[in-house]
């Protein structure tokens, strides 16, 4: 799911802000698209790994 224009004016607005860079918006964007994409990937790596730690150390007997 892409970030909207709001999203992608806010991220310009931190990199001008806090980095001093000015970027156009298609290349804005891209990035944030692409960070977001990359954090959606951990917290669904991370997940599953939780749930087959879970698995896995879960006793079945009573």
């Amino acid at each position: 799911m892409a970030l909207s224009d709001v999203r992608i004016a806010e991220f310009q607005q931190i990199l001008k802000e806090e980095f001093g860079l000015e970027i156009e918006r298609a290349d804005a964007s891209a990035i944030a698209n692409g960070l977001t994409g990359y954090f959606d990937l951990l917290a669904r790596l991370n997940h599953q790994m939780k749930n087959d730690y879970d698995k896995a150390n879960t006793r079945t007997d009573n």
